[in-house]
């Protein structure tokens, strides 16, 4: 009896490193969560893809995509994950949403089951999250560091989101890597590098 795991779908398994990327530990508080500019860029900027079609994407028909498509892709997949993970409307029922990965029908088909709206309901929320900057760090307890001496230095985003787009194209994840890179060249039109990238 071995145990059995399942693959989350798309668009929560990249919300979801999206939400994680956003952790900051430190010895007096961690934060989790906050909104990430250059997503937020793309949502304000361009033209939101239909619910069902987000939520049924899969990585070929992603990596198809040019990188401006795939940038809202992974846009609108962070930001619904925020949204279903930390709002105080759908947050007690996200549990059974990554739960219900595990079932042979879609998100598509389970959103609106787990939380009796329809997906055209949950799409204009989503869109009010996002509107009213409702993406705010949770602050979570300290870490304390047991005597270890260390140093902070202020990092820009725009570096982090950086460093970011160069480990995924290492990583070999091409179509996420230009999404990421083309959020940066929106971001910053002044910065070479990301331009280089592409």
């Amino acid at each position: 009896t071995g145990v059995q795991t399942c693959a989350l779908p798309i668009w929560l398994s990249e919300g979801l490193a999206d939400v994680f990327s956003t952790v900051r530990i430190a010895e007096r508080e961690c934060y989790l969560g906050g909104e990430l500019p250059p997503r937020v860029t793309t949502l304000s900027r361009d033209s939101w893809m239909p619910m069902e079609e987000l939520l049924e994407a899969t990585q070929g028909a992603v990596t198809q995509t040019g990188h401006r498509s795939a940038a809202m892709f992974y846009a609108q997949s962070w930001a619904l994950t925020e949204m279903l993970a930390f709002s105080e409307e759908y947050g007690p029922r996200f549990r059974d949403v990554v739960t219900s990965a595990g079932s042979p029908a879609s998100s598509a088909q389970e959103l609106p089951k787990i939380y009796g709206k329809s997906l055209d309901r949950i799409a204009a929320d989503l869109h009010g999250w996002i509107t009213a900057h409702r993406s705010k760090p949770i602050r979570l307890p300290g870490v304390a560091a047991n005597g270890v001496e260390f140093q902070t230095h202020a990092v820009r985003r725009f570096d982090l989101d950086s460093l970011l787009a160069d480990l995924t194209m290492t990583a070999g994840k091409l179509d996420l890597a230009e999404a990421l890179y083309g959020e940066l060249a929106q971001a910053v039109p002044q910065d070479a590098e990301a331009w280089a990238a592409l």
